[in-house]
């Protein structure tokens, strides 16, 4: 039977570095993203995923609106399949990179989403925590799960998201 951890200082203190976070030693942990795997296709569980165009557009905007790191990377193509996206991909170390036209209505809906009201609010209090990670156990089976709360208040916790579909 596995050990019962009661204390989960070191173990938070390490995932609050995403290489760890998200790094070997954080796949001993279950996140909100294996649910669907484990749901849908269980063999697919713990076996690497490639980056895609819903992910990509996802996390860009994720650094837009919490970093303000508006420097994620882009080409200038109109498709995937153009001479110009296979010569420049090869520059970056990553399998998929945004076109210009997508980096743009991500940017656009940045823009859009820094301006509203509430975000105003979330991000204007001075007090606000990014990018905090956690631990326990969510059942009795003793099995850890991890996660990271994209925005922390006094009141309120906040996850980022952008989807094309309200399915799944």
């Amino acid at each position: 039977m596995a050990e019962i951890i009661t204390d989960f200082k070191d173990i938070i203190s390490r995932l609050e570095d995403d290489a760890e976070y998200y790094g070997e030693y954080g796949s001993q942990f279950l996140h909100n993203s294996d649910i669907y795997k484990l749901l849908n296709n269980p063999a697919d569980y713990d076996q690497p995923q490639e980056d895609t165009l819903p992910m990509l557009i996802g996390r860009t905007f994720h650094e837009m609106i919490l970093f303000n790191n508006l420097t994620q990377p882009y080409i200038d193509a109109s498709t995937r399949s153009t001479k110009i996206y296979k010569n420049e991909l090869s520059e970056y170390d990553q399998d998929i990179v945004l076109l210009k036209k997508e980096y743009d209505q991500v940017a656009d809906l940045r823009e859009k989403t820094m301006f509203h009201p509430l975000m105003v609010d979330v991000l204007g209090d001075p007090k606000i925590k990014k990018e905090i990670p956690n631990v326990g156990y969510l059942t009795d089976n003793n099995i850890l799960w991890a996660c990271k709360a994209d925005i922390l208040t006094e009141d309120y916790v906040y996850d980022i998201k952008t989807t094309s579909s309200l399915s799944g």
